[in-house]
């Protein structure tokens, strides 16, 4: 529908130039629908001779109700024109969903009240996802207070909880569709959400029409609550899922066709066309390509935006020519397979003989038993390190068995600085063990790919070469931890080891021995950055390091940095945020 307002004023006349401010408000009503729905209001400004066009979608065989006043606080006579022209087409089905696999959709377009131009187009704009709560909903009574006068029936409240990733800082709407759009007519008492980031803070709300809400990178966690005063009618959501809703980052526009062969065969796309009042055609959208698809979408999510049959008129004044479109979506299916060509490395022959095999066997079950023996959290370590004493007479230079130990020491968080001397004597067992000349050497030249002895020997030196940085870096670290001159130099002479084989400022592994070098050098300030990097991944980045830090100890870390830098109000930032950000408990409703 287009309603055309005109100013009756005359342009010429010097009596009256002052802009005039009317409302245009129209409604349907529509059954199990919200007012807001099907309502639109429009403000307008006028000078004298000026017309307006708004264009409104409404709803075809329902009564619409047009009002038009001048604003409450407008001065003078406004003499306007009102003109309603009603055009547009009817699109069975009204909201079309494209399967996966399908090839595309057909939309039936018919025009029953004038001739319109056909010229289809469908972009898919925003992104939904389905999320299932972490464990059953648990339902129990509210407050004393909340009982109802009538019955004196005591309300419950079902809590359900749901967590998932943001791979971005970005926005994104939480959508219930079995409570949300009702409020007085809604069937439970109420429905809240409330949003949390991974520190648990409260960082946004969704009621019965929710809104977008800005969220950072890492987990989100949403708390819902039901009320009701029957808890077998709660027991019934216990499980229920929701939806979230983003905005994908670019829009994805369907291609078009008039037939079902053009469509699913990337034929001639869709022409303007002239429908004529009375008659039907047929437009067929195509499924996007997988390329298309974001690679954060899974099975099951579901893409959607609008479509539009309707060119835009041209003998039509103003702005608003194409009141919204109508939905559209797709469901996105399973994600293809790539086939690879995969390089198939030679195997060397197994020359050993049955009682080789037997004694390696042997070997690797005592080396497995001693590795798991050590990642008990109650180790008894002196038990353990009998274990290891007598495994070295029988495996003096076997590497993987002196590094399951050293491993084993070095992850003891309670222990660990007891036992310093140990880590740094099993290190240097492994350096030693290893020749680093002849490592070196190898990995100098070029491999032949297709020589299985040679492929056999990168296979066994890449083995060694991540035993003897892991040897180096653990026995740094210990060093790190003894105060003392010896320590220091010693220190100083493993990490220039360390570093002819690994970048420590690029690998995140070794984060913690990179700001150590750097607070040793008294460049603080290189450390502060180091530590606000990690930040930015929560510190997950040296999860698979030889010092996993969390979000706590990087802030620690680099609050002491700051005092030392003398940046004592920058520090007192992060020590008054890091309370903040310490949240035992979530928000109650």
């Amino acid at each position: 529908m287009d309603v055309v307002v005109r100013d009756l004023r005359k342009t010429d006349s010097d009596k009256d130039c002052s802009t005039r401010m009317v409302v245009l408000h129209t409604v349907q009503l529509l059954p199990h629908e919200a007012y807001r729905n099907a309502e639109e209001k429009k403000y307008l400004n006028f000078l004298p001779g000026e017309e307006s066009v708004t264009s409104i979608a409404v709803h075809g065989g329902i009564t619409c109700e047009l009002d038009i006043a001048r604003f409450w606080s407008t001065q003078g006579t406004t003499k306007l024109e009102v003109d309603v022209r009603f055009r547009g087409v009817i699109t069975i089905p009204h909201d079309p969903t494209i399967l996966t696999g399908g090839g595309g959709v057909k939309v039936r377009v018919a025009s029953n009240v004038s001739d319109e131009t056909i010229l289809p187009s469908a972009k898919l704009t925003h992104w939904k996802t389905s999320v299932s709560p972490k464990y059953i909903g648990s339902i129990h009574p509210c407050d004393e207070r909340d009982v109802l006068h009538t019955n004196k029936k005591q309300i419950h409240q079902l809590i359900l909880s749901y967590e998932f990733d943001m791979k971005e800082a970005g926005k994104f709407t939480p959508r219930s569709p079995a409570f949300q759009g009702f409020l007085y007519e809604s069937a439970f008492e109420s429905q809240l959400m409330l949003i949390f980031d991974e520190d648990k803070r409260y960082i946004g709300v969704a009621d019965s029409w929710p809104s977008e809400c800005q969220a950072p990178k890492g987990k989100i966690t949403i708390r819902m609550q039901i009320r009701h005063n029957d808890v077998s009618k709660l027991q019934e959501f216990q499980y229920s899922p929701i939806w979230i809703e983003r905005k994908l980052s670019k829009a994805i526009s369907l291609d078009v066709y008039g037939s079902h062969a053009a469509m699913v065969s990337k034929g001639e796309k869709w022409k303007k066309t002239l429908l004529r009042e009375g008659n039907s055609t047929a437009v067929f959208f195509r499924e996007p390509a997988p390329s298309d698809i974001p690679s954060e979408c899974i099975c099951g999510d579901i893409l959607f935006g609008t479509f539009d049959i309707v060119d835009s008129p041209t003998n039509l004044p103003g702005a608003g020519k194409k009141p919204g479109g109508n939905p559209i979506s797709f469901v996105v299916g399973p994600k293809s397979v790539e086939s690879k060509d995969e390089v198939k490395v030679p195997e060397l022959l197994d020359t050993r003989t049955k009682d080789e095999k037997l004694m390696e066997l042997l070997r690797d079950a005592k080396v497995d038993y001693l590795k798991k023996m050590m990642s008990e959290k109650d180790v008894d370590l002196e038990s353990a390190m009998k274990l290891y004493d007598n495994f070295v007479i029988e495996y003096p230079d076997h590497v993987p068995f002196h590094l399951s130990v050293l491993q084993g020491l070095d992850d003891q968080k309670d222990k660990r600085l007891m036992n310093l001397d140990k880590i740094i004597q099993v290190a240097d067992t492994i350096i030693n063990a290893v020749d680093s000349v002849q490592l070196a050497c190898f990995f100098g030249m070029n491999i032949d790919e297709e020589d299985a002895q040679v492929c056999d020997d990168k296979k066994k030196n890449e083995r060694l070469k991540d035993s003897l940085i892991d040897a180096l870096a653990r026995k740094a670290r210990a060093l790190a931890n003894k105060n003392d001159e010896q320590a220091s130099a010693e220190f100083s002479k493993t990490m220039k080891e360390l570093q002819k084989w690994v970048d420590i400022n690029k690998n995140k592994k070794f984060t913690i021995l990179a700001i150590e070098k750097e607070k040793r050098d008294q460049r603080y300030a290189s450390a502060v950055k180091i530590l606000s990097s990690l930040l930015d991944n929560r510190g997950k980045d040296t999860s698979d390091g030889i010092c996993p830090m969390t979000k706590d100890d990087i802030v620690k870390e680099r609050i002491q940095l700051l005092t030392t830098l003398g940046y004592t109000s920058l520090a007192k930032r992060d020590k008054d945020w890091s309370i903040i950000c310490s949240q035992k408990e979530f928000a109650l409703f």
